[in-house]
């Protein structure tokens, strides 16, 4: 009950709420506690049938154990100038990185057995004022004159990839950067 209400609440990320709650309180669900041995299982994998209290076959499901897959992950907020030039964020609501990697690992390590490792950085500051910053945008963006270019309010990934990848973290294998719009 304190799972559906936690997840319930109306600022919860509905995939969070998906991946944490599948039908889990529509009535229909049913729970087996599986034990087994922690040696990685290949493919096709073991039948596994769960039988009920009479021993009657409840369900039959094929399964496969993969070794733990480790990731290292950094989490970067982006920053821009706000008010007065003072570095404000760029996303309304910046990222909490380890509210976001407990919610990777929730979803990713009982599925997949990955599992997802924060990589310390800092947060990304992109001083659009700046001449270096202007011309980087301006070449990722297409346009001619790099005196124009300006950091977007909203985020065309296709365009800004390149710029994006200048700032990926060192030792991480992936990057995640915080904005407000994709």
């Amino acid at each position: 009950m304190q799972a559906r209400d936690t997840f319930s609440e109306p600022d919860i990320d509905p995939q969070l709420r998906a991946a944490s709650l599948p039908t889990t309180f529509n009535g229909d669900a049913r729970f087996f506690e599986i034990n087994g041995r922690i040696k990685p299982i290949g493919f096709p994998g073991l039948e596994v049938v769960a039988r009920s209290a009479g021993r009657k076959i409840e369900a039959k499901l094929h399964v496969v154990v993969l070794p733990e897959i480790k990731i290292k992950v950094a989490f970067r907020n982006v920053m821009v100038p706000g008010s007065g030039g003072t570095p404000a964020f760029h996303a309304k609501k910046p990222c909490n990185e380890q509210d976001e990697l407990l919610t990777m690992n929730n979803i990713w390590r009982p599925q997949a057995n990955i599992r997802f490792e924060r990589v310390p950085s800092d947060w990304l500051v992109i001083d659009d004022s700046q001449a270096a910053v202007k011309q980087d945008l301006a070449t990722a963006t297409g346009m001619k004159d790099a005196s124009l270019a300006t950091f977007p309010d909203v985020i065309d990934v296709e365009k800004l990839k390149g710029f994006f990848v200048k700032h990926k973290v060192q030792g991480a294998h992936l990057t995640i950067f915080c904005v407000d719009k994709v």
